[in-house]
């Protein structure tokens, strides 16, 4: 009973958490629904039998990549004219040779997904598949005129592409950069409302203020994609520039305030910051303040204006962080000896607001100059040359899955059962984990699409007749699926399958009594979803473990490069390093969203220690390294050689094939001890702590920081090791 109520505590957050509202999102949501009632009654006005033209508009809304511009339109119409003939012409030669049938509908699946996906062509794009496949069954149902359902195809999909080119173009154009633009402006009011809590907590006496709780997610995910959708929408290589800045600009401010967040969350004496706490608050308004005019100009297009006043801000930024640091090196000189930890803290924390209002914040945001991005965030390239291996084995299940929904609707006699081949094109997932969970999630969706057709025919078919009521109720039933689908993937699967399934069983805007179609429609979905599930699942399953192994190798490629010697690394290449730390993390949550509390929790902590590493490498490089006391000198060798140890070790797990071995990770695990880090740390604060500042007072002020920095850091690394440690070893079992 305990964990039911609990299962229950976790669903009512999670639904919560994914159904509040985010700025543009009921705007979003509203003009979903409305694209697609206005194509359904286009189609229903023009006597258009069959819902894939209906189904290929809302596909189209929550999958394309792009705005649907008038060229792409006309040879997404050509490819499905061509498609469509090609098949009329197959169907009415094979529909005799069964025998030559089935091989054939698997290997033409088989092919044209591959090219689909090897070309990233997504979106209304897939359904060329589905209508080039619905022919045949059609054809089986009716060989004599089974090509003027082909025509009601064609008729459909032409409108729907119409409806989309003419919103998209002209009516409603909702172009990726004005939403890219109002995402940056919003995350950037975020961080500006994080700094301000961060630093409450901070400098609070009582230490009673409570600090926000770590992101584990980054916000790459969300711009990512509205980036490549504005690159395609511009084709402007320049203004592609400026927004590519802007978005990594605002993911390293991202970066460094969940950096300052850790810092803020040690538990060591507040003694040391209480007295520098009127430089810190001056220091923080004055970020909060830049941050917000970098929020406006994002909202207003970041258009190049006079940048007087942006300089007049950073001024006041460089002034309070002149103003703290001079403060601070005064009060090290006055302490001769004092908590080691409690300094580096503090240092650590100002270094922190300095990298910010500094490297961050000296220009407006989307200044081009500097802007470091790694080579593998670009987009994959698209082509014929070469195979790929995991692309054709995902093509060939398809295949098999298309081609028993097949079979099944074909023995069940029913010509309402072939949406079960739609339902495996739309839903064939690639591990096993992503595929259980969404098969899942599109169940329910399905299950509530059918049962919304259904109320539609109960309440509104007896009591209204005029096509408004029709056309009003189809847009609030696709108003909420839209808006749940608007969700991320851990409950997007539902409101999009609702609204496949809705449109799929209820199509015609006027009153229908026939409540036995849409059942049989709902049935067929629910009867897809099964065999895509059971074929993915069974035949050669490809776990998650199988491809979340090279990216967390990757990860500790990059922590490992950074731990290389200052001379062998740049500024440029840390920066780099970082991003895509952070990128293949977004990859690995992405693949295994299936178990947020072993593998989120395992990537979360790896990211921090990647940030940390980047941290020290970026201080290392920004200062001279001068000579350490003997002592001093041990203990950061120490500490360095303990980090690349296990490191090095976890590498080597992750790199073993096919996936990695549960029993190694429990022996790695088991020799990992945290005294290894601990031991040579508690060293370098006794000897700080003791006489420790006195050997560094002749130093320039930003090198002693910098050492001082990176002991805090190592304090940090102790913590995070040991939870990834703990957490590395429930991987495997979440990955599978």
């Amino acid at each position: 009973m305990r964990r039911f109520y609990a299962g229950a505590a976790w669903l009512q957050q999670l639904v919560t958490e994914e159904l509040k509202p985010r700025p543009g999102r009921i705007r979003a949501a509203v003009r979903m629904a409305f694209i697609a009632a206005v194509g359904a009654a286009l189609t229903a006005a023009l006597h258009i039998d069959g819902s894939l033209g209906p189904v290929t508009l809302w596909v189209a809304l929550y999958a394309s990549g792009s705005m649907m511009t008038p060229s792409e339109g006309l040879i997404m119409i050509v490819v499905y004219a061509v498609t469509l003939i090609a098949s009329v012409i197959l169907a009415g030669i094979l529909v005799d040779a069964p025998w030559m049938l089935l091989p054939f509908f698997a290997l033409a699946t088989i092919l044209m997904t591959y090219v689909l996906n090897k070309q990233g062509l997504v979106g209304a794009w897939f359904n060329v598949v589905v209508g080039f496949l619905d022919t045949f069954y059609l054809c089986v149902f009716d060989p004599q005129n089974f090509g003027w359902s082909v025509a009601y195809t064609f008729s459909g999909i032409a409108v729907a592409i119409g409806v989309l080119i003419a919103f998209d173009m002209v009516l409603w154009p909702d172009p990726a950069e004005r939403k890219l633009l109002r995402s940056l402006a919003d995350t950037l009011d975020r961080l500006r409302e994080r700094l301000a809590a961060i630093g409450r907590a901070y400098v609070d006496p009582l230490g009673a203020t409570v600090l926000p709780q770590p992101a584990v997610l980054s916000i790459l995910p969300v711009h990512l994609p509205l980036l490549e959708r504005a690159r395609r929408e511009l084709k402007n290589p320049q203004r592609e520039t400026i927004l590519l800045a802007a978005v990594t600009t605002t993911e390293r401010l991202q970066i460094e305030l969940e950096r300052l967040l850790a810092i803020a969350g040690d538990k060591v004496s507040r003694d040391v910051r209480m007295q520098l706490r009127p430089e810190i608050e001056a220091v923080l308004h004055a970020i909060a303040a830049a941050l917000r005019e970098q929020a406006h100009q994002a909202a207003t297009g970041l258009k190049i204006v006079d940048d007087s006043a942006y300089e007049e801000r950073f001024t006041a930024i460089h002034a309070s962080l002149d103003a703290l640091q001079t403060r601070t090196s005064l009060l090290l000189n006055q302490l001769p000896t004092t908590d080691a930890a409690a300094v580096a803290n503090v240092v650590a924390f100002n270094q922190s607001l300095g990298k910010i209002g500094d490297r961050l914040l000296n220009h407006r945001i989307g200044y081009v100059y500097g802007v470091v991005f790694p080579k593998t965030a670009s987009a994959a390239t698209t082509g014929f040359g070469g195979v790929d291996p995991a692309q054709m084995r995902y093509s060939a299940k398809l295949g098999l899955a298309a081609t028993l929904a097949f079979v099944v609707a074909i023995a069940s006699h029913r010509s309402e059962l072939g949406v079960i081949v739609w339902t495996t094109m739309i839903a064939g997932l690639r591990t096993y984990g992503a595929t259980l969970r969404k098969m899942i999630l599109r169940i329910a969706g399905g299950v509530i699409g059918g049962l919304q057709a259904l109320l539609i025919m109960i309440i509104v078919s007896p009591n209204f007749e005029s096509a408004a009521s029709y056309l009003l109720a189809f847009f609030v039933v696709l108003f909420v699926a839209a808006y749940v689908g608007l969700s991320s993937g851990r409950l997007a699967y539902v409101g999009q399958q609702a609204g496949v399934s809705f449109v799929v069983a209820y199509t015609a805007l006027s009153p229908n009594a026939d409540f036995y179609t849409p059942l049989w429609r709902v049935w067929g979905i629910f009867l897809g979803l099964v065999i895509v599930m059971l074929v993915f699942l069974f035949v050669a399953p490809e776990y998650a473990g199988m491809a979340l192994a090279p990216r967390v190798a990757r990860i500790l490629r990059a922590a490992l490069e950074l731990l290389r010697p200052a001379s062998a690394l740049s500024e440029r290449r840390v920066q780099e390093v970082e991003m895509e730390a952070t990128l293949q993390l977004t990859e690995l949550l992405r693949i295994a969203e299936v178990n947020p509390d072993a593998i989120v929790e395992a990537a979360g902590t790896l990211r921090r220690i990647v940030h940390r590493l980047s941290g020290i490498a970026s201080a290392r490089l920004g200062v001279p390294q001068l000579p350490l006391p003997a002592e001093l000198q041990t203990a950061r060798d120490a500490g360095d050689t303990a980090l690349r140890h296990h490191l090095q070790s976890w590498l080597e797990v992750v790199e073993q094939e096919p996936a990695p071995d549960r029993r190694r990770i429990i022996e790695v695990t088991e020799r990992f001890t945290p005294d290894d880090l601990a031991v040579p740390l508690k060293r370098l604060n006794e000897h700080l702590s003791t006489s420790g500042l006195r050997e560094l007072a002749s130093w320039p002020a930003t090198v002693r920081s910098a050492l001082l920095s990176e002991i805090e850091s190592y304090r940090r690394l102790v913590v995070l090791m040991t939870e990834f440690n703990q957490q590395f070893v429930e991987i495997p079992a979440a990955a599978r």
